[in-house]
């Protein structure tokens, strides 16, 4: 027990003690002024006179004594002596009926030493009433008794029922403890807790901030705050200044921006933007995403995780600037190689056997200017964006065209036309037939053998959908999640040659037209691929 805690338990008895006591003198003391009013001849009897002084003895007593100091028994001496005082008034003045100031030391006794308390207090009581009132009685008859027995039965019935309510009052008070301590425990774990979550945010190299839902930060971990401290360069919740889009050179509206997002209780994936301005040394990028929290029932909240990703950033641009560079001059080389191959094809007077050979060096090289070209268009498209050129066509002609050029390269995997809808639109039809090409080449090459692709088409007067669906592998959840990503493989299909750019780049196509492309997939029995494209050519834009 601490020094505190002994403290204020010593306090509780000497007020325990006093209160109690208090309650009889204040009792005596009304009767005392009242009789100082209307008889003072009373104060003539001694035994009664000396029964208002040991009351009034004990209640001073009871105020100035550490009674917390001392054995726990010699408490009962005070309420015990008050008996004995009440007893003294009674037989000084049997006419004021005195002998109902019993009831208050019986229910002290009764209430603070439980079980022999009420015993002590109403058997005491009892016997000095009994031996008092019978000692008044000159002929003590049967028809005395009850009159006699009024008082003690009473007051064991005050004791008993003091006793009664007491032990309620003691096993609530130690439930009340044990659910204390339990909350005590409880909220010290939870102080805890959070004083580890707060250490372990602080060791994070990256920001989160947590906003309530009336937009105000509660909470900002050590490395926000330093973004903060150090002033180099605004940062994603610096007001004032502007935000730009990933391609650093939008700049984003300001229901866009990302703690703006947050403040309005919204969720959101990671987004990259770019603090400062485009021609400043000092321009950061941040990944930001929003997440809500339940704290209680009716608190809401968002915490936002920033991480700086310039360095990441800045790297992926290195890395696609060499891309760009080493693809561009291989581009050329290889046309060339392959345009030599086709010339030398040509010659009559070739062998069979350096037919076959040319044959694998032309194949080869097709394929190596294939995922050069991939190369480059992804490079370009990261730079400049797509350039399309919009005009009216037919989706259905693109698909069959399509078709009609990958059956000679299909090998056992049988392709087939579903339902083709007339699809007129406005959009660009060369950039529409590299999607188309790209899907159906990925269905037939992650296919398994004499698997099978479809192609459908279905329009309403709104938008067109094209669907290639194969019997292939199929693709997990998380596969899926990734598979629109740059230069992604999923593991499924490493052992087939690819540069994880085409379905990237297919993605960019529809989404510059207005559109998107979605995929759903089951392992082991195949995927469908979904182009949603507008029939009007209003919903992009040209870049």
């Amino acid at each position: 027990m601490s020094s505190r805690t002994r403290r204020m338990h010593r306090l509780g008895i000497r007020r325990s003690v006093f209160l109690s006591q208090l309650v009889m003198g204040s009792c005596v003391l009304a009767l005392v002024v009242l009789l100082l009013v209307l008889n003072v001849g009373v104060f003539a009897q001694y035994t009664f006179f000396s029964g208002v002084v040991i009351i009034f003895a004990l209640t001073a007593c009871g105020a100035v004594v550490d009674w917390s100091r001392l054995p726990l028994w010699t408490i009962v001496i005070v309420p015990v002596l008050d008996i004995v005082a009440v007893t003294l008034m009674r037989i000084g003045q049997p006419s004021l009926a005195v002998a109902f100031f019993y009831i208050l030391p019986v229910i002290w006794l009764a209430s603070y030493f439980e079980r022999w308390g009420a015993l002590l207090g109403a058997g005491l009581s009892s016997v000095l009433y009994i031996a008092v009132t019978a000692s008044e009685t000159s002929s003590f008859g049967t028809t005395d008794v009850p009159r006699i027995l009024v008082v003690p039965i009473t007051l064991a019935l005050v004791a008993v029922s003091t006793y009664r309510a007491a032990a309620r009052n003691r096993a609530q008070r130690v439930i009340l403890d044990r659910q204390s301590g339990l909350l005590e425990t409880a909220l010290e774990r939870s102080k805890k807790g959070e004083r580890l979550l707060d250490e372990v945010l602080d060791t994070l190299p990256f920001g989160v901030v947590r906003m309530n839902d009336s937009a105000r930060v509660e909470f900002a971990n050590r490395a926000y705050r330093s973004w903060v401290a150090r002033q180099t360069a605004p940062v994603p919740g610096d007001i004032g200044y502007r935000v730009y889009a990933a391609d650093a050179r939008t700049v984003l509206p300001e229901h866009e921006r990302p703690f703006v997002r947050a403040a309005r209780g919204e969720e959101f994936g990671e987004s990259v933007v770019w603090m400062g301005e485009p021609e400043s040394e000092v321009r950061r990028a941040y990944a930001v995403a929003g997440q809500r929290v339940d704290v209680t029932d009716d608190s809401t909240g968002v915490v936002v995780v920033a991480r700086d990703v310039t360095t990441e950033l800045e790297a992926v641009k290195a890395r696609d600037d060499l891309m760009a560079s080493v693809t561009h001059e291989l581009k050329n080389p290889l046309t060339s190689v392959a345009g030599f191959v086709e010339l030398a094809l040509e010659d009559p007077e070739l062998s069979d056997v350096t037919r076959r050979q040319l044959e694998v060096v032309l194949k080869s090289s097709d394929r190596m200017l294939s995922l050069v070209t991939d190369l480059l268009e992804a490079s370009r498209a990261r730079a400049v964006g797509f350039t399309l050129s919009r005009a009216p066509m037919d989706l259905a002609d693109i698909v069959r065209d399509a078709a009609e050029a990958a059956r000679a390269r299909s090998g056992d995997v049988e392709l087939r036309l579903g339902n083709l809808d007339d699809a007129p639109m406005i959009a660009d039809a060369f950039r529409l037939r590299q999607v188309v090409d790209n899907l159906v080449s990925n269905a037939m090459k992650y296919n398994r053998a004499n698997g099978s692709v479809t192609v459908t088409i279905h329009a309403t007067s709104d938008d067109v959908k094209l669907a290639v669906s194969d019997t292939g592998v199929g693709l997990t959840e998380s596969e899926m999640t990734q598979l629109f990503t740059q230069y992604y493989r999923a593991p499924s299909t490493r052992n087939v040659g690819g540069t994880g750019l085409g379905l990237n780049i297919s993605r960019e196509i529809a989404r510059q037209h207005g559109g998107d492309i979605s995929v759903h997939s089951v392992p082991g029995e195949g995927s469908t691929f979904t182009v949603h494209l507008p029939r009007s050519g209003n919903e992009g834009e040209e870049r």
